[in-house]
């Protein structure tokens, strides 16, 4: 049996998961770690994304303490647990990726 790291997305995070990434539980469950790690997070972003993210926040607030944008999908947490997944509008990809690129070359120069 296989020991998780993180809890057990709920139903319809596995759903959303599915619907929009074309991904399964065993995808989701591998690529969850890599999302808090390297998703964009209000922290990073600036301007009319962290504007965004303020929205999101406040719009989420009930259900999400943690809020991660990786690819081009928005990603809806609670604790370690994955609420529901929403795509990203194309006018923040471009933003997005640029932070996305920099976090990764940073991490990579640390190890």
């Amino acid at each position: 049996m296989k020991v998780r790291k993180y809890s057990r997305p709920s139903k319809h995070g596995v759903k959303r998961a599915n619907e929009r990434d074309n991904w399964n539980e065993e995808t989701l469950d591998r690529m969850l770690p890599k999302i808090l790690k390297y998703g964009v997070s209000h922290q990073d972003a600036t301007g009319r994304l962290k504007k965004f993210f303020s929205w999101l926040y406040l719009s989420h607030s009930k259900i999400a303490d943690n809020i991660r944008i990786y690819g081009n999908s928005v990603y809806i947490i609670k604790g370690i647990k994955l609420i529901t997944i929403m795509c990203l509008h194309k006018s923040y990809q471009d933003a997005v990726n640029k932070i996305q690129k920099r976090k990764e070359c940073e991490n990579n120069l640390q190890h």
